[in-house]
């Protein structure tokens, strides 16, 4: 089985599972492929709604991470953080998705996989501040961040090599377009940003 989705009543997963049930894995081992047994190794992970129920063991490789996490209305709600996942702590790309109008997804968690190349957040956002701590970061997206104000200087990621920002609040687009042009006279391939929306977006290098 190539993809497999795992959910609670009513929620149309391939397999139908309770917050308190056990899965034992082993119930997959029959399943083969054209090529016999394939390899059994977590490739990709999706996690949607209350992501403090999961809990992911030490995985074979490193899997990237998706995550869909429920939201509060904006008000006066904390950040919202991921939760520690000791057991992806060599993940090299995760992906966020939130509502750029309820509680912001707090960036400061991503922190605890520190080898991540690629990072894509669409939502409201903060602690932007701490992707700086992502030395090895190759790939930055951000999407329908209404507030980009803390977001570090392009040249802080001396492997960056693709950018894409879009419906960001315009300060941030017009500074994002302005290191465009400043990268693209010092590393080779840097795009110019490019106009998207009610801000600016800037693409591969």
């Amino acid at each position: 089985m190539g993809r497999v989705h795992l959910g609670g009543p009513g929620s149309g997963a391939d397999l139908v599972v309770a917050p308190d049930d056990r899965i034992d894995w082993t119930v997959f081992d029959p399943v083969t492929v054209p090529a016999g047994r394939g390899p059994r190794s977590l490739v990709d992970l999706s996690l949607a709604g209350d992501l403090s129920l999961p809990t992911v063991g030490v995985t074979d490789g490193c899997p990237g991470l998706t995550a869909h996490p429920d939201t509060l209305p904006a008000g006066d709600a904390a950040p919202l953080a991921l939760p520690a996942f000791p057991g992806l702590a060599a993940c090299r790309s995760v992906d966020v998705y939130v509502s750029p109008l309820r509680q912001p997804f707090d960036c400061a968690s991503l922190l605890q996989f520190p080898g991540l190349r690629r990072v894509s957040v669409s939502g409201a956002a903060t602690h932007l501040a701490a992707l700086a701590g992502l030395r090895d970061l190759q790939s930055l997206r951000l999407l329908y961040c209404p507030d980009g104000a803390d977001l570090p200087p392009l040249v802080t990621w001396p492997h960056l090599t693709t950018v894409l920002a879009a419906n960001l609040d315009e300060t941030t687009g017009r500074r994002l377009r302005g290191e465009l042009r400043a990268l693209k006279g010092e590393r080779r391939g840097v795009p110019t940003a490019t106009a998207l929306g009610w801000f600016d977006a800037a693409r591969e290098f």
